[in-house]
């Protein structure tokens, strides 16, 4: 693209500043508030509309760009964004008033003077000393280890899929990748499903198991059959990280502070991302195969696994 290279990094740092108020983060917070029986369910389908997009809009993209470079691409994000998401979010995202929120409705129906009061009221978020107590707990540390390890590995295959692919000696790989693609949408359903039905440590643990031995079995000389073995699997963790996240916080901290935790827990499941790309990048370069970063991943799928089932299994 034309132009200074320190505005594109200025733009993309502008970019990851405020792109989070777009994600799961926002969504969540308001499917977490309107579905109690169904949430897991209700969160797996929120988190599934982002890969039936990808799906839906790619194709749209890759032509803009085509037609016009990679200005028509970000311009057509762009009007995807304000044209078709941002009136939907506004006219159709809406939190559910708690009991004493309908009270206090009812209350003030008819004294305009009292109702900035009630509303100030609703948003007020969680003291310091609440917020404090939520960080130092169980439930949040170990969520916090949790994702953060998983996010190591599934980050650092998802980014090496096709060298990794080709690495083991399989040339066409489109297939592969889109069937990992369809594994991350289904098991987002599923997996939201499942936390409905039983006990969500556990469902988030086996996962996490299964993930771990696919790591291992994508080592070098594997069998197709063994590596497609392993791209289920590992699809499978992609599908789980936004469901837990949302699931765990929605079940384990208050309203007031689901936004906050929701946060830090997106962050430190980014600092695992970021942690994957460059690690399996580097540990491939100095080793010239993917084996150690593999069996380091599968490690740290393991260490998820005991930090899932550390998290408490009250919920708040």
């Amino acid at each position: 693209m034309p132009g200074p290279y320190f505005h594109f990094v200025l733009l993309s740092a502008v970019f990851g500043i405020v792109a989070p108020g777009a994600t799961g983060m926002t969504f969540s917070r308001a499917v977490t508030g309107w579905f109690e029986r169904a949430r897991g369910q209700a969160l797996g389908i929120m988190a599934a509309g982002a890969s039936i997009g990808a799906l839906l809009f790619t194709p749209l993209i890759a032509h803009m760009i085509w037609q016009y470079g990679p200005e028509g691409g970000l311009l057509t994000l762009a009007a995807l964004a304000a044209f078709v998401g941002a009136p939907i979010a506004l006219l159709g995202l809406r939190d559910r008033p708690t009991a004493s929120e309908r009270c206090e409705d009812e209350l003030y129906h008819d004294s305009d003077a009292l109702l900035p009061l009630a509303v100030a009221e609703r948003s007020t978020p969680a003291n310091s000393s609440k917020v404090l107590a939520s960080l130092r707990s169980r439930s949040f540390v170990a969520l916090a280890l949790a994702v953060f390890a998983t996010n190591i590995p599934t980050s650092g295959i998802l980014t090496q899929l096709e060298p990794l692919l080709r690495h083991n000696g399989i040339e066409r790989t489109a297939p592969l990748i889109a069937m990992y693609s369809a594994v991350v949408l289904i098991a987002r359903i599923a997996i939201g499903w499942l936390f409905d039905r039983t006990d969500a440590r556990y469902v988030a643990a086996l996962v996490t198991m299964a993930a771990a031995g696919g790591c291992l079995m994508f080592h070098s000389g594997a069998p197709a059959w063994m590596v497609i073995l392993a791209i289920v699997c590992v699809g499978l963790m992609q599908g789980l990280e936004l469901d837990a996240i949302a699931y765990f916080v929605g079940r384990h901290f208050d309203r007031d502070e689901f936004g906050l935790m929701f946060g830090m827990l997106l962050t430190i499941s980014l600092l695992g991302t970021a942690l994957g790309v460059v690690g399996f990048g580097m540990v491939y370069d100095a080793t010239l195969s993917y084996d150690l970063a593999l069996g380091l991943a599968a490690g740290g799928l393991a260490f998820a696994l005991i930090a899932y089932l550390a998290i408490p299994r009250d919920a708040r």
